[in-house]
């Protein structure tokens, strides 16, 4: 038996409520579709976040640096010589024997000499201001051990900062702390039974004028 025919009212109702619930089915499914991409954008940018700050991480670990004050370093207390090379010198000379940390010291020496260059206080703190193979920063040290060992004259001012080969004194100090004699040392192997081509002078560090 055939179903009955809507009248024009109810035939345009329902055409309304059809109309109604397609829009309402394709807001949910653009919606839905919304959501889906953003959280798809959101995973995406937090894997790639996530992997650069990976990277980051690894490149620190990887490349450490050491932060270094170059205003304060060793070598900022180098001097630059102008002394033309005297291929007749002999021996080893200093000036000046009295000093004050607003003084410049220079040494002189025949050369090749020694790769170190070692300043000892009045409290038997050594410093070196030349080294081979140091483990820290190069500005650390006045010059490179090799291109010391060819250099016939260092100066460098009295105010000069290095770390002292004291257990727990790890950071760089004034070299010439306290009045009292400092004995400066040129030597070859210095640190071993085996040290020799050793040259020494005595300063001494009187009070600021």
């Amino acid at each position: 038996m055939p179903a009955p025919a809507l009248s024009p009212s109810l035939k345009k109702i329902s055409q309304q409520k059809t109309r109604v619930l397609l829009k309402a089915q394709v807001a949910l499914t653009i919606a839905a579709c919304v959501l889906t991409s953003c959280d798809r954008g959101m995973s995406k940018a937090s894997s790639e976040e996530s992997s650069t700050a990976t990277s980051v991480a690894e490149s620190v670990a990887a490349h450490p640096s050491t932060f270094v004050d170059s205003a304060h370093s060793t070598m900022a207390a180098l001097v630059p010589s102008t002394e033309a090379e005297d291929t007749s010198l002999v021996g080893f000379y200093y000036s000046p024997s009295v000093v004050t940390v607003k003084d410049t010291i220079t040494l002189r020496m025949e050369i090749p000499h020694g790769e170190y260059l070692a300043i000892m206080g009045p409290d038997s703190a050594m410093f070196f201001l030349s080294y081979p193979n140091p483990t820290e920063p190069r500005s650390w040290f006045l010059a490179q051990a090799d291109s010391f060992a060819q250099m016939q004259t260092i100066r460098f001012r009295a105010d000069v900062r290095s770390r002292p080969r004291v257990y727990g004194r790890d950071t760089l100090e004034a070299v010439f702390a306290k009045p009292g004699n400092y004995v400066l040392t040129v030597g070859h192997k210095l640190e071993s039974e085996h040290a020799s081509e050793i040259q020494t002078c005595t300063v001494r560090l009187g009070e600021k004028r």
